[in-house]
């Protein structure tokens, strides 16, 4: 749970965000994982009316990862997964809500992590591509892409020392109306 209050963003109160997943990876000693999320996010505004939006999601994931020679949790994890978003306004005043989407998601990570006795080194590269389409079950389209890649150095051979780097984007188009924040 989380509770957070901004106060540069004059036309926001509180929001709340809840989020609740699970992961399970080799189900039954398989190549095959699982995912299941489902959060909450409700946001106060105040300008210019008074109201509160909510918006909520649900998804479930599957992959399957291909090690190679090295440890399971190594090696290149492919998957795909769908969910359901859905906002909505409450209040007098509240103007019409974006209203929910059906989303279908394709993924790839390759994790090349070497754990040492007190550190790790080595890299992890992730990509994944969500949508909707208005014809297909949903109130709107919207297209999102995403990519990082993280590097671990292990520094010399002190105990717990691991210096981290990492670059992360993306890019959303389209998207409901009233969207929070209104960004990626």
């Amino acid at each position: 749970v989380y509770v957070h209050r901004d106060p540069n963003q004059v036309d926001r109160g509180t929001s709340e965000n809840y989020f609740l997943s699970y992961y399970a990876p080799r189900v039954n000693d398989s190549p095959y994982n699982i995912g299941l999320s489902v959060s909450r996010v409700t946001q106060e505004i105040v300008l210019p009316s008074v109201y509160e939006q909510e918006f909520q999601s649900y998804g479930v994931e599957v992959s399957r990862t291909f090690p190679g020679d090295g440890p399971p949790s190594q090696g290149l994890t492919l998957g795909a997964g769908f969910g359901w978003n859905d906002h909505y306004n409450q209040g007098a005043l509240a103007p019409p809500a974006s209203g929910q989407a059906t989303t279908g998601s394709l993924f790839a990570n390759y994790r090349a992590v070497r754990f040492r006795l007190y550190s790790e080194e080595g890299y992890a590269c992730n990509l994944r591509l969500d949508g909707s389409n208005k014809d297909v079950a949903s109130d709107y389209d919207f297209s999102r892409a995403a990519a990082g890649c993280r590097r671990f150095w292990a520094l010399g051979e002190t105990a717990h020392q691991t210096l981290h780097g990492a670059v992360e984007g993306g890019v959303y188009e389209g998207g409901g109306v009233g969207r929070l924040d209104g960004a990626f």
